[in-house]
């Protein structure tokens, strides 16, 4: 049986012995040869031992498991796998962007079923010693969170591609995994990752707006909106059906860019003629019938 040399950090040292008590209980494949309470300390033990896994906390002490990562990439240390562990509802960016890399993520108090079934997975489906690309997407991820204009997001097929959001065009569901869609006729792209990740990844770091219960469109490529049909026109020439619960929400992100509305005899649009009278103030166009003394809509578009 291969062994996976292993080091656990966390500024707990309970939980590093509960940690340590589950993994040999339940993984003799794992051998534990080091335990760390701090970023230096764990930092050298990995240069010492070169461990295959490491048992991360996200938060240690007043740093984060992020720091000792970026350390050990900058020195050409990453052949190892990483399992996270998360104290809860704080790391909720961080567990984003860690589904988002492909890595595994627990939360405390740890399930000792479920940190076996991901130790399982890793040493039955990865080799120990290899040099690991995922360190360095979740680096990017983290570091990119607030450049919104070059905000850059990682698919993978038979090799990983980094995509800047103005490439796509929009994000569909798929039933395995997500369909990107690219602009310039390129060929789309599929990932393994649900199109739920994504989401919750780009929200609200870029204008990526669900037109359907399975489809994120980019709102930066929409050419113009046709309120009655409910249609997205797309600069591609693609045409997309909206869904009457998601009109609003288009509208807003439209006005936020200060697009003008157009005018058309809207008959049974009064949700959407609501919506548009509440956001007027954003600089929003609203042009109005004076012989019917209501609001006409009809494409919403690039002025």
């Amino acid at each position: 049986m291969q062994t996976w040399k292993t080091i656990l950090l966390d500024d707990s040292e309970g939980i590093n012995m509960v940690l340590k008590l589950f993994l040999e209980m339940d993984s003799p494949q794992i051998d534990i040869v080091g335990m760390a309470s701090g970023i230096q300390e764990a930092e050298k033990m990995i240069i010492e031992h070169k461990p295959a896994l490491l048992l991360l906390d996200i938060h240690v002490n007043d740093n984060t498991s992020f720091d000792l990562l970026k350390n050990l990439s900058q020195l050409g240390f990453t052949d190892f796998e990483v399992i996270f562990i998360t104290g809860g509802a704080q790391d909720d960016l961080y567990t984003k962007a860690i589904n988002l890399s492909y890595f595994d993520c627990i939360s405390k108090p740890v399930d000792p079923r479920k940190l076996k079934q991901i130790t399982d997975k890793i040493t039955q489906h990865y080799s120990p010693g290899l040099k690991n690309e995922r360190i360095n997407i979740l680096l990017n991820l983290l570091e990119s969170r607030a450049e919104t204009q070059t905000l850059k997001v990682p698919f993978f097929t038979e090799e990983l591609h980094w995509l800047k959001m103005e490439e796509v065009e929009y994000l569909k569901s798929d039933k395995s995994g997500t369909i990107c869609s690219l602009v310039n006729n390129k060929a789309p792209l599929f990932s393994t990752h649900s199109l739920n990740t994504y989401k919750k990844w780009l929200s609200p770091r870029y204008p990526f707006l669900p037109v359907s219960g399975s489809l994120l469109v980019n709102m930066h490529k929409v050419q113009r909106f046709n309120a009655k049909k409910n249609v997205l026109y797309m600069q591609s020439g693609e045409q997309i059906m909206v869904a009457f619960n998601c009109a609003n929400q288009i509208l807003v992100e439209l006005a936020s860019q200060k697009k003008s509305i157009l005018q058309f005899p809207g008959a049974g649009q009064s949700t959407l003629l609501k919506e548009c009278s509440r956001i007027n103030s954003t600089g929003f166009l609203i042009k109005k019938k004076p012989a019917f003394c209501r609001l006409f809509v009809s494409f919403i578009c690039y002025k």
